[in-house]
């Protein structure tokens, strides 16, 4: 009864809403009433309208299934983008991802499992997407891809995760100086306008597929939102290798 009266709850309340307080026992009486009253299968049919009349009205619908995932995957150009692995990988990874996004850091030991995981199996490509807080965040990116001009993004790229909190000029010039970099052709490359047009042709991507947060990953072009569980990447990256996509179980 416990669980249905959780259920239900909401149901009753409405009806004595105007009630200024009540007793635990009347309201547990007052469920106990309207199971009686109306039956179980009356109630599940109430909350499935509720339910059905509330995504309606925020325009949102069932999650896809694995399989309509699989079917309608996303072309992702990998372009100037800093990657890490076989560029003839079976598995490509492309990670839309934010300095500044406690999440995005998150993701980073998830990555780093699937890396072991599928050693040999899988290139993971960098998409700069500053978001949550891009005013702070999008002069690190501007410098990683400064760095990616000398051969060390992924250097930079560590730093800028590690000091989330710390993403100033001070700490940009110090990152770069302890990578190694060639201080006047950094700055000079920071510069670069297409630094910035990566951006926002980025921006323009996450916008029309659907990315409206970050981090976000697709996985030979099948989105996968936030900082998931490595399982549910195992779960696409195993689908696509065995090769039977239409078979494998949500």
């Amino acid at each position: 009864m416990k669980f249905w009266s959780f259920l239900v709850l909401g149901l009753v309340v409405l009806a004595v809403s105007s009630c200024a307080r009540v007793e635990q026992d009347q309201v547990n009486e007052w469920i106990d009433q309207y199971l009686e009253e109306k039956g179980l299968d009356f109630v599940e049919k109430s909350l499935e309208t509720i339910v059905e009349r509330r995504m309606a009205e925020r325009g949102q619908q069932r999650p896809p299934t694995l399989q309509e995932r699989l079917a309608n995957r996303v072309e992702v150009s990998v372009g100037p983008s800093a990657t890490k692995g076989p560029d003839n990988a079976p598995i490509t990874l492309v990670e839309f991802s934010d300095f500044g996004c406690g999440f995005c850091g998150r993701a980073i030991p998830t990555l780093k499992e699937l890396e072991k995981l599928y050693e040999g199996r899988i290139r993971f490509v960098f998409k700069h997407l500053p978001m949550t807080f891009a005013e702070l965040s999008t002069p690190a990116h501007i410098a990683a891809m400064a760095a990616q001009e000398q051969g060390k993004f992924w250097e930079f790229h560590a730093k800028a995760f590690a000091n989330q909190r710390a993403l100033n000029e001070e700490n940009i010039q110090k990152w770069a100086q302890e990578i190694g970099l060639d201080m006047a052709r950094f700055e000079r490359d920071r510069k670069k306008p297409e630094f910035a047009q990566r951006l926002e042709q980025n921006q323009a991507f996450a916008r029309a597929n659907g990315v409206n947060g970050t981090p976000a990953f697709f996985v030979n072009g099948v989105l996968i939102m936030g900082a998931q569980p490595v399982e549910e990447f195992q779960k696409v990256i195993d689908a696509i290798l065995r090769g039977r996509e239409t078979k494998v179980p949500d």
